[in-house]
């Protein structure tokens, strides 16, 4: 398991989750993730990757938390975990709440 730096004031699980989705290429796991569950061979073959790069990433976002896995027969399959991206979605919506004390608007004002 990766060793995890968690910023000052945020949970852990969102430091994971956006450090995930920091890389391109995980991020094209997930959108192919969000159309169907697959095995990491059905990944890599449409996204035209090596089997072993895809496995380095298919780890990175299992550790995250974003995606889940099940073994069906004698492979592993892969799905999205939308309850990390709810949380996700929480946190974000938290965050954009405003009580009133500060202004979304950053333009300038003329005097």
């Amino acid at each position: 398991m990766r060793k995890t730096v968690i910023r000052r004031g945020e949970p852990p699980i969102i430091s994971e989750i956006l450090s995930a989705l920091s890389d391109p290429t995980r991020r094209e796991i997930l959108e192919s993730l969000r159309e169907r569950s697959m095995s990491a061979g059905e990944i890599s073959s449409m996204l035209q990757m090596k089997p072993s790069a895809v496995s380095y990433h298919l780890s990175y976002l299992y550790d995250s938390g974003l995606i889940c896995r099940m073994r069906q027969e004698n492979r592993l399959i892969y799905r999205l975990n939308l309850t990390a991206i709810d949380e996700l979605i929480v946190y974000f919506v938290n965050l954009s709440k405003n009580d009133g004390t500060q202004s979304h608007d950053f333009s300038e004002k003329k005097e």
